[in-house]
């Protein structure tokens, strides 16, 4: 329905313009219709921004949506989020076999554990995509092999380089 407008006549008699009941029927059908249109509106619209459970996440929160991701200053983050990594300014970034990258951490609700998605560019130039799940103070870092780290021999199979 379209917003109806309550003509208030010339002044300042007020003569033309819309009786009280006429009036006040408009304002009771734009008060419904808001009213309608409130009741529709998902969780979203009425929750707060932030990273408390329940809260809609905003731009930029746990590094996400950003450009500038917060450098992680420790493999062993076990913290939700989306990080960048770099030998020099990451803890235990070197077993990775990573100079500079990006890390997805996923913790776990209680102690040290979760899991992490890792990429960056090896010291030796290479594309390295890796994960590691388990207690994050002794959980080994896995590479995974992929057409940027191996090669195919005539038989098929796979050959790490």
């Amino acid at each position: 329905m379209a917003k109806q407008s309550i003509n208030l006549g010339a002044a300042p008699t007020g003569i033309g313009g819309d009786t009280p009941r006429s009036a006040f029927t408009k304002t009771n059908a734009n008060f419904d219709e808001l009213y309608l249109r409130d009741s529709q509106l998902g969780t979203a619209a009425n929750a707060n921004i932030g990273q408390a459970e329940g809260n809609v996440l905003g731009v930029g929160n746990l590094g996400l949506g950003i450009k500038n991701t917060p450098m992680s200053n420790s493999m062993n983050n076990w913290t939700t989020g989306f990080y960048a990594i770099q030998q020099g300014n990451t803890q235990y970034v070197e077993a990775t076999g990573i100079s500079s990258g990006n890390l997805i951490a996923i913790g776990f609700p209680f102690g040290q554990w979760g899991s992490q998605i890792y990429m960056g560019y090896g010291t030796n130039g290479r594309s390295i995509i890796g994960f590691r799940t388990a207690d994050f103070t002794s959980a080994p870092f896995m590479e995974i092999y992929h057409t940027g780290n191996t090669t195919r021999a005539a038989d098929g199979t796979l050959k790490a380089i």
